[in-house]
């Protein structure tokens, strides 16, 4: 279960936290609002994709998360997965490997990866996929 998304860089992008049960990603309607006036620009997409990409997923360099690239924006998801808390953390760039935090030991075996001293684990996104 995903419980926050956020950056560490990017102060306009403000933390999403999710609660347990069915969560829904909306845009507030003004009550000015007509029936023409759309809800584009606020960010229901670019959530998206930060997750997917977190996630060891690809992003398009013409989506919202590839105009970041220049910006060097780093996100990160927490998450629950089989009743362990991780952080997966990546900066938006091709090719990026991601950061993990909180994953057991016996999950990464026979998985190429790195541990630094802080107890990060760094690995390419397609090994996190073939993890989770």
């Amino acid at each position: 279960m995903i419980r926050r998304v956020g950056s560490s860089n990017i102060h306009t992008f403000k933390t999403v936290l999710f609660k347990s049960g069915l969560n829904l990603v909306l845009a507030t309607r003004a009550t000015e609002s007509s029936d023409t006036d759309t809800r584009n620009g606020v960010g229901k997409t670019l959530l998206i994709e930060i997750i997917h990409f977190c996630l060891g997923g690809s992003f398009s360099k013409e989506g919202p998360l590839g105009r970041l690239v220049d910006r060097k924006a780093r996100f990160f998801v927490e998450l629950e997965v089989n009743g362990q808390e991780l952080t997966i953390g990546r900066e938006v760039r091709q090719d990026s490997p991601v950061e993990i935090t909180g994953i057991p030991s016996e999950w990464l075996s026979g998985h190429t990866h790195e541990r630094s001293l802080e107890d990060i684990v760094t690995m390419k996104a397609k090994v996190l996929n073939d993890i989770l």
